[in-house]
């Protein structure tokens, strides 16, 4: 009886010990745009990435706001949510969902790409470019499951459309 408690607790200390030392930190990219804020229904913090003065899509010449919000789970998806500085209404976009919401800091796009902004169309307001994917992305030439789309500001209001194709630099 005493060998097997002994046994047991030298056990349980060896593998509480090894528990400890295999944790390792992991940075969280893009950490100079990244915050965790919490989510009362899930009970639990979620990591949001934050853009607030990286657009101007409605060209008032006021930055816009743009947030990716993660959905929480294992393999995170974000989607994105903006606040134009013209009518100060909260936009989500739950349908667009990408894993790196990570603003490029180089003026091309590459076939990495899942997010960007310029002024494609030069009409003096900044688009916003996603590749987005999820369930309702349709298959394109390239036998991909992913979609891109430009969230544009016409007429009044932020619309989604399905990009033509840009010119990419191949890597």
């Amino acid at each position: 009886m005493k060998t097997t408690l002994l046994l047991f607790l030298l056990f349980n200390l060896t593998l509480s010990h090894a528990q400890t030392d295999s944790t390792i930190l992991v940075e969280t990219p893009n950490a100079e745009n990244a915050l965790y804020v919490y989510d009362s229904l899930l009970q639990t913090k979620l990591l949001h990435y934050q853009y607030f003065n990286h657009c101007d899509l409605d060209g008032d010449g006021i930055s816009d706001s743009l947030t990716f919000i993660s959905n929480g789970g294992a393999h995170a998806y974000f989607h994105p949510v903006v606040v134009l500085s013209s009518d100060n209404t909260e936009q989500a976009f739950t349908n667009l969902t990408l894993d790196m919401p990570f603003l490029h800091t180089t003026d091309t796009l590459t076939e990495s790409t899942q997010f960007f902004i310029k002024d494609f169309d030069e009409d003096g307001k900044d688009e916003i470019y996603l590749k987005v994917e999820n369930e309702d992305a349709t298959k394109q030439e390239s036998e991909t499951h992913y979609k891109e789309v430009i969230l544009d500001y016409k007429k009044g209001e932020l619309v989604v459309e399905k990009v033509v194709r840009f010119e990419v630099e191949k890597h």
